[in-house]
């Protein structure tokens, strides 16, 4: 009995130790396998967490290609012909009365500059009265000018103040006014006044401006008719233009220019100064400005004619303006050489027939001097 206790106890201790043996090798795969889980859950989340941040090129745009400036091209401008307004006048529809050598007067000498064949030769009684040198005392002058003719030459009248009577018709229905011209000068400068009534005042005109050898050289012409506001027209010699109150449109000034209230006192100074320049046939233009447009006028010496005035009858040398065109008005006026060439009358007839008649009554004198 012994040996058997003896044996048995030895038996139980291996199998202790088989059964921890196991129990370890258990327990050591079961750590394994958790470790490698849990490895691998670890790598996963690893692996997730890198593939959500990504990353891209960014690409630089291509640099611009540098494109050398092409010079411009600029095609020089064609040169531009001076416009002569005084010859784009007289270029219109052609009246009966200009002939082609009148025509061709209308052309200032100065203004020409160059021309593709020489130009017709004038009649001998054919010319034009343009002042060519600056303002000075009045005083005849004898100097050629660019023309081969001499300049024309003027004496001013002695200042005064001049009455006249005037007739008036609308729609053939006369009515009788007065007018006045009040001139005054002194050498150097003149003032002139032009005041039509019939009853009312129907028009007043103004004119002011330096005396030279050939004439009258208007600086301002004022123009009140009737109810409308007062225009003016200005002359401005050293940039050779005129310019005008109701517009801001120039014309050129084209030498010898007159305003239409001067042209009465210019003309006269002109027969005055000298007489047998313009004989009966002889015609010449003047650029008569008003206060909103400038226009050559072709004047044409008449035959003298006798005229019924206040102090008797009187020798009158008769000038006459027709018309140009279709609406124009036909102007005439009568200078008497025994009273120094004063213009006695003037008449102006419109193209329906309705004429301005104004004929000198009386004369009071004035010193020779500027009082206004």
């Amino acid at each position: 009995m012994a040996n058997v206790n003896t044996n048995i106890k030895p038996l139980q201790t291996k199998h202790w130790l088989a059964l921890l043996a196991t129990l370890f090798v258990i327990v050591l795969i079961a750590h394994l396998a958790i470790i490698t889980s849990a490895r691998g859950q670890f790598s996963i989340q690893k692996s997730e967490k890198i593939d959500t941040f990504t990353t891209r090129m960014i690409e630089l745009p291509a640099p611009m290609p540098v494109v050398e400036k092409i010079p411009e091209v600029v095609t020089p401008a064609k040169p531009v012909k001076p416009k002569n307004k005084v010859a784009a006048i007289a270029k219109e529809v052609p009246n009966p009365m200009l002939t082609p050598a009148i025509q061709a007067e209308l052309v200032p000498v100065e203004s020409i500059t160059t021309a593709p064949t020489p130009p017709e030769q004038a009649p001998a009684k054919t010319e034009i009265a343009a002042p060519t040198t600056a303002p000075a005392p009045a005083t005849p002058a004898t100097t050629s000018g660019d023309s081969g003719l001499p300049p024309p030459a003027f004496t001013a009248l002695q200042s005064g103040q001049y009455s006249f009577k005037v007739i008036v018709t609308k729609n053939g229905n006369p009515t009788v006014g007065k007018a006045r011209i009040t001139w005054q000068q002194d050498g150097e400068k003149y003032a002139l006044e032009l005041s039509i009534s019939a009853p009312i005042e129907l028009l007043n005109y103004k004119s002011s401006g330096n005396l030279s050898p050939q004439g009258l050289m208007p600086l301002d012409f004022y123009d009140k008719t009737g109810f409308k506001s007062t225009v003016a027209a200005h002359f401005v010699y050293a940039q050779n233009k005129i310019t005008f109150s109701t517009s801001p449109n120039e014309t050129e000034l084209i030498p010898g220019a007159q305003d239409r209230n001067s042209v009465f006192m210019q003309i006269a100074g002109l027969l005055a100064a000298d007489p047998a320049r313009y004989t009966p046939g002889t015609t010449f233009s003047i650029q008569i400005v008003n206060a909103r447009e400038a226009e050559p006028w072709l004047f044409t010496v008449n035959e003298p004619e006798s005229l019924n005035l206040e102090n008797g009858s009187q020798i009158a040398l008769r000038l006459t303006r027709n018309p140009r065109r279709e609406f124009d008005r036909r102007i005439e006026l009568w200078f008497v050489p025994s009273m120094n060439y004063l213009p006695v009358r003037y008449r102006l007839t419109e193209s329906n027939g309705d004429y301005q008649d104004m004929v000198w009554r009386s004369t009071q004198a004035l010193p020779n001097a500027l009082t206004r």
